[in-house]
């Protein structure tokens, strides 16, 4: 009987570790100054590379937050089949071209390798870290993008066609 319950304090103390752990605690990250709730999906179609191994992400602030000439400033890294990207800033990238209120956008461009079919893509901005999910299906010739873990960033559930 004692036995029992040491095995079940084991297990209840094993549980509660590492129910206590957050992706927070896998990435060393402090947090930045970006302070906007952001949508994540594919872009449009018509953007999209015509190779396998690269595709394109909308990113968009939720809310308006001045000059349709803004764009969402960025840092992208890549670790296997992780892709870290942390959103840093809003600023103009050249000339103002619009006077008009939009919400701020930017493309990210991923470059994929083709050893992998599925994509951790994990979002640092403010103090959250948000993650979602990247895979290719290679019968229908297709990626797909799915939340995971979604605090500020939004990731819309799509897919698109890889290759024309």
């Amino acid at each position: 009987m004692e036995k029992i319950v040491r095995i079940s304090m084991l297990i209840l103390v094993s549980f509660m570790v590492f129910s206590c752990l957050d992706v927070d605690e896998e990435y060393d990250f402090d947090g930045n100054d970006f302070a906007w709730d952001v949508s994540v999906s594919f872009a449009h179609y018509d953007w999209q590379p015509l190779v396998r191994d690269s595709v394109m992400l909308w990113f968009e602030t939720d809310s308006i937050v001045g000059s349709s000439s803004l764009r969402i400033i960025y840092d992208i890294e890549y670790d296997k089949n992780e892709i870290l990207i942390e959103l840093t800033d809003i600023g103009f990238p050249g000339p103002i071209v619009h006077q008009d209120f939009a919400k701020t956008t930017t493309l990210i461009g991923l470059d994929l390798n083709e050893d992998y079919n599925i994509y951790k893509i994990v979002v640092f901005n403010g103090d959250n870290i948000n993650t979602g999910k990247l895979s290719f299906n290679a019968l229908t010739n297709r990626f797909y993008l799915k939340p995971s873990d979604e605090m500020n960033v939004t990731f819309i559930r799509s897919d698109i066609i890889a290759v024309r």
